[in-house]
């Protein structure tokens, strides 16, 4: 984060912190991203030039968060599809 910080600085930006960790987590919420961090590989910096590989222990964590999204998402779609079938039409009677 400081060398953002040192960048917005250096190119006399407009742009509070809180914008940036609040566009940073969006960015690494997704699932492209989740999964790519969870494949392992090189880490880039703000010019795209590689510093670095990704940790065991990123890969791990990624791995985990991106298994839980696709939990999350399955149980959506389920809610979904059960919630797309049509109701038991109702007997004429009410059973007395």
């Amino acid at each position: 984060m400081q060398d953002m910080a040192e960048d917005i600085q250096t190119r006399g930006l407009v742009v509070g912190l809180g914008s940036v960790r609040a566009a940073l987590n969006t960015y690494t919420s997704h699932a492209k991203y989740i999964r790519c961090v969870a494949a392992g590989g090189m880490r880039y910096d703000l010019n795209g030039e590689p510093c670095g590989e990704v940790t065991e222990t990123a890969i791990k964590h990624a791995t985990e968060r991106f298994k839980a999204l696709e939990r999350k998402f399955r149980a959506g779609r389920n809610r979904s599809n059960n919630s797309d079938s049509k109701p038991e039409a109702e007997s004429a009677t009410d059973g007395r």
